[in-house]
């Protein structure tokens, strides 16, 4: 029990620990250092018509445009992969319930990696983002990671 409790405090300390670093309202962060309860992982999710002017099935097609989510639950981080970064750059604008601007970070070159965002003292404001990009291949993002344990119960 008391090994559980330790193990349980320094999951809930590591998030707070990284953000002391930085000072904006939402700050790009070690996705390792974050701990999640739910994914989407989008391998049952069907492609469809209209994923870019290029036209689905063609490959030019995969990675245009932009991705917005909103989530049932307002979130204190989230974290999610990117494949095929070509040295581009992407910007992702966090908004609250409301609809209203807490941040937009950008961040470049991008390279097919995990990236985590967290809200500042892990507030739980996030209610969604939306992910731009100018990458010249485009990127595809994979493996949503949101809804810490923080927040179960």
């Amino acid at each position: 029990m008391r090994n559980t409790l330790l193990t349980l405090a320094l999951l809930t300390t590591v998030p707070f620990a990284a953000q002391a670093a930085c000072e904006r309202p939402v700050c790009l962060t070690d996705p390792e250092s974050l701990v999640f309860s739910k994914l989407i992982d989008f391998d049952d999710v069907m492609a469809s018509l209209g994923l870019g002017s290029r036209v689905y099935p063609k490959v030019e097609a995969v990675g245009e445009g932009a991705i917005a989510v909103l989530f049932e639950r307002d979130q204190p981080a989230l974290a999610f992969d990117i494949a095929g970064g070509e040295q581009g750059y992407a910007s992702i604008k966090f908004i609250n319930r409301q609809g209203e601007e807490i941040d937009t970070v950008t961040f470049s070159p991008l390279t097919e990696a995990s990236y985590g965002f967290a809200r500042q003292k892990m507030e739980p404001d996030i209610a969604g983002f939306i992910l731009l990009n100018t990458d010249p291949q485009g990127i595809s993002v994979d493996n949503l990671r949101f809804e810490g344990f923080d927040l179960m119960g």
